[in-house]
């Protein structure tokens, strides 16, 4: 027999005798709850996980002890984030089944998109290596609309297999980062960066002018220096900074995208990207410079105030000495100030072409084309 009351809040009941026993599971006698299985804790972590893949079972630990007010032994988390991962994103082993599929979709949804994908025969069996893959749409975006540069570069992928996620990218004229291509392998070697460079250049050749842009680090810096003789390179200044300290240990003194870009190239007017034109007119107030005209194209341009500086522009060839014109193809304050001295003068007229509308709407043209789940 058992007898029992509620409470003052009339939503619980007190158990005030049992004659019967007790042997049930009590989370008040216990601290752990032994009978929460991985399943029923993979069903409770769902909802934390989608809102971010990133939480590790500590944190989804403490997360079910202020909601559920329950604490659950670490190893059971543990197992629970993974079951629910597997679920909402698919098995770590089977996603590597998917990849010809993969291929095979973008070939069919955008063609002339290249995917390759290399790996070898282990005890008869396929085992990945590595991939690059490149739609179609930014790779004409890249040839067609931006600049002649490359930055390319890797990170570390820290899921169960461990694997470099390399990108090479480029810049549009509103000087926002655009993707050309991706690859993954497993570490950054001679050989790895070699394919992948290789890959990059048959997707893109050569265009004239390329410049492209590495973290300075060994393997990358040989596989362009052989896959890309001819193009200019540079090295990220924050790396070189830090390669520096460690080199020398003394102190020194960095669709969901594509759809609204090309929604807004439709209200753009004009010749020149607005954000060009807010920067020039902001660089042409206040001058503190002197111009003498040397002929129509040639004149020197003179820093008042002091330092006396004295810089030649010359128009026709769109080049300064103090080499910023050269560098980012638009107007630097000497060029301003020689081509607002002149009549009939404009300053869009001498910005460069990868910053003008027409440009920006050729990179966005394309879409990137929609494709089907898993099936």
């Amino acid at each position: 027999m058992i007898y029992a009351s509620t409470t003052d809040d009339q939503c619980s009941v007190v158990v005030r005798k049992n004659l019967c026993g007790h042997n049930c599971s009590s989370t008040r006698r216990k601290k752990q709850v032994k009978n929460a299985t991985k399943f029923w804790i993979c069903e409770k972590v769902k909802d934390f996980i989608i809102d971010n893949a990133t939480l590790k079972a500590k944190a989804l630990q403490k997360k079910i002890k202020e909601r559920y007010k329950v604490h659950i032994h670490y190893q059971k988390v543990y197992m629970g984030r993974i079951l629910a991962l597997s679920q909402l994103y698919g098995d770590w082993d089977k996603s590597f089944d998917n990849l010809y599929r993969f291929k095979a979709q973008i070939e069919s949804c955008s063609s002339s998109s290249i995917v390759n994908i290399d790996h070898h025969i282990i005890n008869g069996k396929i085992r990945f290596r590595k991939m690059l893959f490149a739609l179609k749409p930014c790779l004409d975006g890249f040839l067609n609309g931006c600049r002649p540069y490359l930055a390319v570069d890797s990170t570390l992928l820290t899921g169960r297999f461990r694997r470099q996620l390399a990108s090479a990218s480029a810049v549009d004229g509103h000087n926002w980062l655009y993707p050309v291509c991706f690859g993954i392998f497993d570490s950054e070697t001679n050989e790895n960066w070699k394919w992948f460079m290789t890959q990059l250049r048959e997707a893109i050749g050569s265009p004239r002018g390329l410049a492209i842009h590495t973290d300075a680090g060994q393997p990358v810096m040989t596989a362009v220096n052989e896959v890309f003789p001819l193009a200019e390179k540079r090295e990220c200044m924050f790396h070189l900074v830090n390669n520096f300290k460690k080199q020398y240990s003394r102190k020194t003194t960095t669709n969901g995208q594509v759809e609204p870009k090309k929604k807004s190239c439709k209200k753009l007017d004009g010749r020149v990207l607005p954000h060009i034109i807010k920067k020039l007119n902001e660089e042409s107030r206040e001058l503190s410079l002197e111009v003498q005209e040397c002929s129509e194209e040639v004149a020197e341009v003179t820093s008042l105030g002091g330092s006396g500086f004295r810089f030649v522009v010359n128009l026709q060839e769109r080049t300064c000495s103090c080499r910023k014109w050269q560098v980012c193809g638009i107007p630097c304050k000497h060029a301003i100030a020689f081509i607002t001295s002149l009549s009939n003068a404009s300053i869009e007229d001498y910005v460069d072409q990868y910053y003008s509308i027409d440009k920006f709407r050729t990179t966005y043209q394309q879409l990137i084309p929609a494709m089907p789940g898993k099936t």
